[in-house]
């Protein structure tokens, strides 16, 4: 975990700014273990520590409390059927780990989303608009050169 992590988690992650210092607790212990046991990596990019706090963020609480929400439940699970479909009948450009299962689906599509934003964005759309509303977050843009986010994207705040 990088030392700074809370105020990253404060700066990107609009539910962990609404828990309580209790809840902010439970919420950092969880990224911490789920840091712990699974290794977060790119294929063909530059995985950060602020995408691997995204991730992780997004994979113990954030993403659960966002699919409970009516308008994303349905869509997603649309979603993901669809692209589920697609890497096992090897049409998609996803890792094939994400059809292992919903929870592995979850962990490849953020991988790819915050990894991979403008490729995600192009390859799918109807995904990549999802997340983003799921997420609370807008991916940086990548210089194809450095795998660096570029100066002039931003991040959702909501």
């Amino acid at each position: 975990m990088p030392v700074d992590y809370k105020n990253i988690l404060s700066a990107h992650v609009a539910f962990y700014r609404n828990l309580d210092t209790a809840g902010k607790t439970r919420f950092e212990k969880k990224i911490k273990e789920f840091l712990g046991y699974i290794r977060i990596t790119g294929v063909g990019t530059v995985v950060d520590d602020l995408d691997r706090l995204l991730i992780a963020s997004s994979a113990v609480d954030g993403l659960p409390e966002a699919l409970l929400q009516k308008q994303y439940s349905l869509p997603w699970l649309q979603l993901m059927a669809e692209n589920i479909a697609a890497i096992k009948a090897g049409r998609s450009d996803m890792n094939s780990y994400g059809a292992t299962n919903k929870a592995e689906f979850l962990a490849v599509a953020a991988e790819y989303f915050f990894g991979q934003p403008e490729l995600f964005k192009t390859k799918h759309p109807e995904l990549y608009d999802l997340l983003t509303r799921i997420f609370h977050q807008r991916p940086p843009e990548r210089r194809a050169d450095a795998g660096t986010p570029s100066n002039t994207s931003s991040r959702a705040t909501n």
